[in-house]
């Protein structure tokens, strides 16, 4: 039976190792990823000023391709950056990143605040711990019951 047990907590220490790795892996690239979305971010603004400009009323107006250029510029750095994020997707964040739309650019410059709402609770949620301290528990429970007189 104790050989059974050791077996048991050699298995639980690897895993409980793997998943502590995991773990720091995956808050690791989301963390990495707060720099692109405030690129995406800014990137998004800078589009919808573009939006707002009044071209026809401006010296720009000698351009006519110009603002078609810029959009499309824009446009494929965002596109850009969305691919390197896709990369690095965990999932909260991969929702969060499906849902998002280049013609919704208030919802584009509004992703750094998502995304951090999504860091935190990342950062709240320790499963690992609990689960290790569930398993410490039990395995602690059964030791006293196998290692207690009369059992």
């Amino acid at each position: 039976m104790m050989a059974v047990m050791a077996a048991v907590v050699t298995a639980l220490r690897a895993w409980a190792e793997a998943a502590a790795r995991a773990e720091e892996a995956a808050g690791t690239a989301l963390a990495a990823s707060t720099p692109l979305l405030g690129s995406l971010a800014a990137l998004a603004a800078q589009m919808r000023a573009a939006q707002r400009l009044p071209w026809d009323t401006t010296p720009l107006v000698a351009f006519p391709e110009l603002r078609a250029r810029l959009w499309q510029k824009q446009r494929g750095a965002a596109e850009a950056l969305l691919e390197q994020l896709g990369g690095r997707r965990y999932l909260e964040c991969k929702l969060l990143l499906q849902r998002l739309s280049l013609d919704s650019l208030a919802d584009v410059e509004a992703l750094p605040q998502s995304w951090e709402r999504i860091l935190e609770r990342y950062r709240e949620d320790d499963v690992v711990k609990d689960t290790l301290l569930k398993v410490s528990l039990f395995v602690e429970n059964h030791r006293e019951l196998t290692c207690s007189p009369g059992s």
